[in-house]
């Protein structure tokens, strides 16, 4: 009896955790879909088209898995106050539900392999070659923004069960080759004199992480506008200027992919050991229920 009796209360306790994690994705959700600022963290996957809804989705995903996750827990709290068989019940089933979806998560980011690395790098590069390095447009104003967010952006994502698994896994080994291509690819008709949204946001990135092209400076040599200037880069790769424009030796040299894969790496680590830390919540917590449905099942035939 005095087990059971713990493990009721374990029960209560592991799912106000859970109940409260519901309630922070819920926010987290709102804030995503309602914050302007957030939705300049987006502007430059929407130059990949595949890849555009894993991040524009993000608020949707963050509101139904909260609404899930806030049911689960209040079933549970529920459940073991009043040791109801038939709520311990729903709440066994959401909770293998959701485990059964993080598991599906994991084995969908394995399958995307290597897409994020390449593709949309390659792409971003292409279109430097329309690189306009005298008016740049909206690109180079977004891709500096969503820098500035990105880490705003993580803290969000750890805030959350599945979406840390799924902007982790799903993310994956895409970031390091679907993502990188499609930038590349954009590189090539970057434009020097008039640009558009693409120099805009490639700009902002150069000056905010001080940084120069996709995988460096080299990036901008298949542009129509670097020969023009005479092999020169646009002035936000720039530490010296000359002219508006500089040479590689006055530049930059990290390449702005590996910045931002820097991130990813250094937060990845943290975000898979508190989904780790997460499921084995969940794990104890389905045990518990189970033990209390047993107990109250014996009482009843007891009695």
């Amino acid at each position: 009896m005095a087990c059971c009796l713990c493990a009721k209360y374990l029960l209560l306790f592991f799912n106000l955790i859970i109940w409260l994690t519901g309630g922070v994705f819920l926010s987290c959700g709102i804030l995503v879909l309602y914050k302007r600022d957030l939705h300049e963290l987006f502007a430059l996957l929407s130059y990949d088209s595949h890849l555009v809804p894993s991040f524009l989705n993000v608020g949707y995903v963050l509101i139904g898995v909260g609404a899930l996750v806030f049911i689960v827990g209040l079933l549970g709290c529920c459940g073991s106050v009043r040791e109801s068989r038939l709520l311990l019940g729903l709440y066994v089933f959401f909770i293998i539900l959701v485990m059964g979806g993080e598991l599906v998560v994991a084995m969908y980011t394995v399958l995307l392999g290597d897409e994020w690395d390449t593709r949309l790098p390659n792409t971003l590069k292409r279109r430097l070659s329309t690189y306009n390095y005298s008016i740049p447009q909206r690109f180079e104003f977004d891709l500096d923004t969503v820098h500035k967010q990105y880490v705003f952006f993580i803290i969000l994502v750890m805030g959350g069960e599945l979406v840390v698994a799924m902007y982790t896994v799903l993310l994956g080994d895409e970031w390091d080759t679907r993502l990188p291509n499609t930038l590349k690819r954009r590189l090539s008709p970057y434009n020097y004199s008039i640009p558009q949204r693409f120099e805009f946001d490639l700009d902002t990135v150069h000056k905010q992480f001080a940084c120069c092209g996709i995988d460096g400076p080299t990036d901008f040599h298949a542009n129509a506008d670097y020969k023009i200037f005479g092999n020169r880069l646009p002035s936000s790769c720039c530490n010296h200027l000359l002219n508006g424009v500089c040479n590689e030796a006055d530049s930059h040299r990290l390449g702005c992919f590996q910045i931002i894969n820097e991130y990813v790496q250094l937060y990845s680590r943290l975000i898979v050991g508190v989904g780790i830390g997460i499921a084995l919540l969940e794990l104890i917590a389905l045990i518990m229920a189970v033990c209390v449905c047993r107990n109250k099942a014996d009482e009843d035939e007891f009695y």
